[in-house]
């Protein structure tokens, strides 16, 4: 048995749906949801999710700012609709 407290239960994330595209090299539909997770122990809330025909596909968290975020996510759609030079 524990002598710890048992942990305070999580909220859900809160999630805003950013964007919907389709992938330069195959024309997959992609989306991408942004999500709070509030504060943390470790100051981090924001994360990017972005999804492959409805399936998740890959993210990236640790943001501290949503601006941060929301530029990370503009800049990898750009990377997957091929609008990068050198993409």
């Amino acid at each position: 048995m524990s002598d710890w407290p048992p942990a305070p239960p999580r909220n859900p994330p809160r999630v805003q749906h950013l964007f919907a595209f389709l992938r330069a090299s195959d024309r997959a539909p992609m989306t991408c949801e942004i999500r709070f997770h509030g504060d943390d122990a470790y100051g981090f809330a924001w994360e990017i999710v972005f999804y492959d025909r409805g399936e998740l596909s890959h993210s990236r968290g640790a943001f501290a700012e949503r601006w941060q975020a929301v530029q990370w996510a503009e800049e990898e759609r750009r990377a997957l609709e091929g609008t990068i030079e050198g993409a």
